[in-house]
């Protein structure tokens, strides 16, 4: 009798932890998911083209010496910042808002790194 109280226990607390994730409604309409594949829209492309550009720049100014160690630093870093940030804006869907900060932030960067402004 021992033996059947304990497992109609052990059945009742995982049928209670079961229950605590039944299927929520659907969000809002308005509500933004990012594709499966990850795409959120096509000026994801521009942006990560934009930020690859700015990485081979600094690259290249630092092997040429036109950077110094602690310019080329920074800048990576502010590669690394709107990268960050992009994939933040991407977790829940790109506003157009988002989309348009994240291609004036990596162009604004493309363009110091290609004139060798740091700040």
């Amino acid at each position: 009798m021992r033996s059947f109280a304990v497992a109609l226990l052990a059945l009742a607390l995982s049928s209670t932890a079961h229950a605590q994730f039944a299927p929520q409604p659907l969000p809002p309409t308005g509500y933004r998911t990012p594709p499966i594949d990850g795409r959120v829209n096509a000026g994801m492309g521009a942006i990560g083209r934009e930020l690859d550009r700015a990485r081979r720049d600094i690259e290249r100014r630092r092997d040429s010496g036109e950077l110094s160690r602690s310019d080329a630093k920074r800048l990576r870093r502010e590669v690394s910042r709107i990268d960050a940030m992009a994939d933040r804006y991407r977790s829940d869907g790109l506003s157009e808002f988002e989309r348009r900060e994240l291609e004036l932030r990596a162009s604004e960067l493309r363009n110091r790194t290609a004139t060798g402004r740091t700040s």
